[in-house]
């Protein structure tokens, strides 16, 4: 003890011993000053007045639904009848369920729908002058339209009569073209009301 004295005694007299740093309180426990105080309130928004947490949403389909529809989730809409869709009446709601097209989904993935907007797409991309295939090659659409017009091209399939789709009689052809405007199968491949319920259908999807 008496030699510990004597060399903090020694210590004092020639500055060899630190002095006791007493820390800043205001840095103890996040105490600093220059810490903004935490705000009691929340986060998150309020609702807003009309209790929907989409009402600053621009989005619409205004002129695919009919007005009761236009703000309901496209998820609801799919198991909807077809008339759902602005422009299909009575007469053309009858040829689309003697169709097996009942619902927007059902229309949405009607097979010839979809075959021949195929067909058209890739008309698009054919080399007009002959050439454009390989003599080697396979590539063939034979179950999708009638033996007449397998050997055709893309675009010749396209401007042909609908009922050129395998397994769509010419009764069903000559159906779509009074009540619905299709003639050709490029004209299937356009159909509105069909780009509309496939567009609901795969947005479908997307909806939070």
């Amino acid at each position: 003890m008496f030699l510990r004295r004597a060399a903090l005694r020694v210590g004092r007299q020639y500055g060899l011993v630190a002095r006791i740093h007493r820390p800043d309180s205001s840095l103890i426990a996040g105490r600093r000053s220059d810490i903004p105080a935490r705000s009691e309130s929340s986060s998150s928004s309020p609702p807003p007045a009309n209790g929907s947490a989409f009402a600053h949403y621009t989005l619409n389909v205004d002129g695919a639904l009919m007005k009761d529809s236009e703000g309901r989730p496209f998820s609801d809409i799919l198991a909807d009848d077809v008339s759902v869709i602005q422009g299909i009446g009575p007469n053309a709601r009858s040829a689309m369920e003697a169709l097996g097209i009942r619902t927007v989904e059902d229309l949405a993935t009607y097979n010839y729908f979809l075959i021949s907007r195929s067909i058209a797409t890739l008309a698009e991309t054919e080399k007009a002058e002959p050439g454009g295939r390989p003599e080697a090659s396979e590539m063939n659409v034979d179950r999708a339209v009638d033996k007449p017009y397998r050997a055709k091209t893309f675009s010749e399939i396209t401007d042909a009569p609908v009922a050129a789709l395998y397994g769509l009689s010419e009764e069903k052809g000559a159906m779509m073209a009074e009540t619905m405007g299709v003639k050709t199968v490029g004209d299937l491949a356009k159909l509105k009301y069909c780009r509309w319920a496939e567009s609901i259908f795969l947005l479908s999807k997307y909806e939070k």
